[in-house]
Protein backbone atom coordinates (compact mmCIF):
# COMPACT_ATOMS: atom_id res chain seq x y z
CA UNK A 1 0.00 0.00 0.00
CA UNK A 2 1.52 3.12 -0.91
CA UNK A 3 0.47 7.06 -0.57
CA UNK A 4 1.49 10.65 -0.21
CA UNK A 5 0.12 12.30 2.88
CA UNK A 6 0.52 16.23 3.72
CA UNK A 7 -0.26 17.29 7.17
CA UNK A 8 0.19 21.13 7.75
CA UNK A 9 -1.51 23.18 11.23
CA UNK A 10 -1.13 23.08 14.72
CA UNK A 11 -4.04 20.73 16.09
CA UNK A 12 -2.44 18.21 13.81
CA UNK A 13 -2.74 14.82 16.08
CA UNK A 14 -2.20 11.52 14.28
CA UNK A 15 -2.66 9.17 10.94
CA UNK A 16 -2.71 5.46 11.17
CA UNK A 17 -3.63 2.43 8.89
CA UNK A 18 -4.93 -0.29 10.67
CA UNK A 19 -5.37 -3.66 9.25
CA UNK A 20 -7.88 -6.42 9.34
CA UNK A 21 -9.27 -9.89 9.04
CA UNK A 22 -11.98 -10.17 7.44
CA UNK A 23 -14.21 -11.14 10.50
CA UNK A 24 -12.61 -7.18 12.27
CA UNK A 25 -9.91 -8.60 13.89
CA UNK A 26 -7.07 -5.92 14.26
CA UNK A 27 -3.99 -8.09 12.74
CA UNK A 28 -1.48 -4.09 13.17
CA UNK A 29 -1.90 -0.58 13.44
CA UNK A 30 0.83 1.46 11.58
CA UNK A 31 1.05 4.83 12.97
CA UNK A 32 2.44 6.96 9.78
CA UNK A 33 2.97 10.25 12.17
CA UNK A 34 2.46 11.61 15.23
CA UNK A 35 1.87 15.01 14.43
CA UNK A 36 2.38 17.84 12.23
CA UNK A 37 4.64 17.17 9.01
CA UNK A 38 4.41 20.22 7.23
CA UNK A 39 5.39 23.34 8.49
CA UNK A 40 4.70 25.40 4.97
CA UNK A 41 1.56 24.52 2.67
CA UNK A 42 3.72 24.61 -0.14
CA UNK A 43 6.45 21.70 1.16
CA UNK A 44 5.62 18.07 -1.14
CA UNK A 45 3.85 15.70 -0.21
CA UNK A 46 5.88 12.71 2.13
CA UNK A 47 5.77 9.03 0.64
CA UNK A 48 4.31 6.69 3.05
CA UNK A 49 4.26 2.80 2.19
CA UNK A 50 2.87 0.41 4.21
CA UNK A 51 4.31 -3.50 3.37
CA UNK A 52 1.07 -5.93 3.22
CA UNK A 53 2.87 -8.76 2.21
CA UNK A 54 3.02 -10.56 5.69
CA UNK A 55 -1.11 -10.50 5.42
CA UNK A 56 -1.19 -12.61 2.83
CA UNK A 57 -2.25 -15.59 5.12
CA UNK A 58 -5.34 -13.60 6.63
CA UNK A 59 -6.73 -12.46 2.69
CA UNK A 60 -9.23 -10.87 2.65
CA UNK A 61 -8.52 -7.89 4.73
CA UNK A 62 -9.60 -4.59 5.15
CA UNK A 63 -7.61 -1.29 5.61
CA UNK A 64 -9.06 1.95 7.93
CA UNK A 65 -7.26 5.10 7.80
CA UNK A 66 -7.77 6.87 11.07
CA UNK A 67 -6.59 10.44 11.45
CA UNK A 68 -7.04 12.27 14.69
CA UNK A 69 -6.74 15.78 15.74
CA UNK A 70 -5.63 17.64 19.15
CA UNK A 71 -8.90 18.98 19.61
CA UNK A 72 -9.24 22.03 17.58
CA UNK A 73 -9.44 22.66 13.83
CA UNK A 74 -6.46 24.11 12.69
CA UNK A 75 -4.96 21.47 10.72
CA UNK A 76 -5.56 19.88 7.44
CA UNK A 77 -4.47 16.20 6.43
CA UNK A 78 -3.88 15.22 2.53
CA UNK A 79 -4.21 11.80 1.29
CA UNK A 80 -2.89 11.07 -2.13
Amino acid sequence: LSFSTHSHGDDIGSLEIQIKNNFGQILNTHRIFNEQTHFYEEQKYNRNCVDLTSYISSFPIKISIIATSKGGYRGDIALD
